[in-house]
């Protein structure tokens, strides 16, 4: 049994729908709430469901961080990781009144946050005001997650002048910051990016659906170049543009550290090939990348050929991923000269494409021949969505079976094949597991 002062990190995690709260926390009373923190290192959650009024949830989460702080008052190692994902997108009264004290609640233990996770959060006057406020509070924060959220103008620049005031700059290693789709206002976010660019020491970075202008995108290449702590990188927007991407493929060139790229869902002049040469030349000439994600892009022949003889060259990347790409022309003859010739590449998504009988043929080729080095590290495959039938399915899995290293064969919303076929399929590569 591990007593509440001897915990050294304390998570609490909370989902809330709407004003209830579901499916983490049970208080059934104070004894039994601090009978299960006692019980539990790093976290406490109840299944199944039970679900609390949110001012019931911010009465016992008030009273459980106030008697903790004080049972631990005697050594400093006390310190909060908070979650909290709210699916209500309403910024009625009742909600911000519910919101507003679990804010202050924030505020008072401010000093021993380490992670603030926020998801699915209407950020509009008084809310966002009373986040900044935690925020400017904090000392120790190390990640900040604000996931899915909506932001106005002012609540944007409100967030930046935050992280640009707080004491965390230096400490943040992950940060999120994603708006719902054609949320974010480009102005302001500006303002955020100032403040990001700033945050020397992040490991991780997510920006997704925040329309950006030249100026945040020139904040972010300033990151990115100076950064040498950075190995997550995750941007989607589909404004970015062909002078955004150019731009940034630019900063990537010179940072040695990424190990995992996701440039995702943009539009590009396909006319322009500058922003695809800087990132061959990056692929290239990095060591240390070895997650490559370039979903829903509309490429042309030239350029994925480009594209996939710079991943062959690297000797780092084992995962690449060509999720729901527009390709002009022929891709799966293009991937699969990847997937024979990469010989260490170790996972390939393609989910989301539409694969036909004759592209199925060229891929099953490939995995024959490739299975012929000994040097072959395939484990996972993802086909996920792409309109497989029996036959096709069939014949990759037998060419799948002549490779011992792998493990995983994604086949969902493939609803041409059939159950007694997917239990076939089972058969053959019996040491792998097949999802459907």
């Amino acid at each position: 049994m591990v007593t509440i002062t001897q915990l050294a990190n304390v998570e609490i995690q909370i989902i809330m729908h709407g004003l209830d709260i579901a499916d983490i926390i049970r208080f059934g009373g104070c004894n039994q709430l601090f009978r299960k923190i006692a019980s539990t290192p790093f976290a406490w959650k109840h299944t199944p469901p039970m679900k609390l009024e949110a001012e019931n949830l911010l009465f016992a989460l008030s009273y459980s961080l106030k008697h903790m702080h004080t049972l631990a008052s005697a050594q400093n190692s006390l310190i909060y990781n908070v979650k909290l994902e709210i699916s209500a997108t309403d910024v009625s009264k009742p909600y911000v009144n519910s919101m507003i004290p679990f804010f202050e609640i924030l505020k008072e233990h401010s000093t021993r946050l380490t992670g603030l996770t926020l998801v699915q959060c209407d950020f509009y006057g008084v809310m966002m005001s009373k986040l900044s406020n935690v925020i400017q509070k904090c000392t120790r924060l190390s990640s900040l997650v604000l996931d899915h959220n909506s932001f106005n103008k002012k609540g944007s620049k409100v967030l930046g002048t935050a992280i640009q005031q707080s004491g965390i700059i230096d400490k943040l290693t992950t940060l999120h910051i994603s708006s719902r789709i054609d949320n974010m206002d480009p102005e302001s976010f500006d303002v955020i990016m100032d403040a990001v660019s700033h945050c020397r020491n992040l490991n991780k970075l997510k920006l997704n659906y925040n329309e950006m202008s030249t100026k945040s995108v020139l904040h972010l290449a300033k990151l990115i170049t100076e950064n040498e702590s950075m190995i997550d990188l995750d941007i989607r927007s589909y404004h970015l543009g062909t002078n955004g991407l150019t731009i940034i493929t630019e900063a990537i060139k010179t940072n040695k550290s990424i190990k995992s790229l996701k440039l995702s869902y943009f539009e590009s002049n396909k006319d322009d090939d500058a922003w695809i040469i800087n990132l061959t030349h990056a692929i290239e000439t990095s060591t240390s990348l070895v997650q490559l994600q370039l979903d829903g892009i509309e490429f042309t022949q030239k350029q994925l050929q480009m594209l996939c003889k710079s991943i062959q060259r690297n000797i780092s990347i084992v995962e690449v991923s060509f999720d729901c790409i527009e390709f002009l022309g022929e891709s799966l003859t293009v991937l699969a000269d990847l997937l024979k010739n990469k010989k260490n590449l170790a996972k390939l998504s393609y989910s989301n494409n539409v694969i036909s009988s004759v592209d199925a043929a060229i891929l099953t080729d490939a995995i024959i021949q490739r299975s012929k080095s000994k040097s072959n590290n395939l484990k996972e495959l993802d086909l996920s969505w792409t309109c497989l039938n029996n036959a096709d399915a069939l014949a990759l899995v037998k060419a799948i079976s002549f490779h011992p290293t792998f493990v995983r064969l994604d086949l969902t919303g493939n609803h041409y094949i059939s159950k007694q076929c997917i239990a076939e399929l089972s058969t053959i590569i019996s040491n792998a597991s097949i999802i459907n």
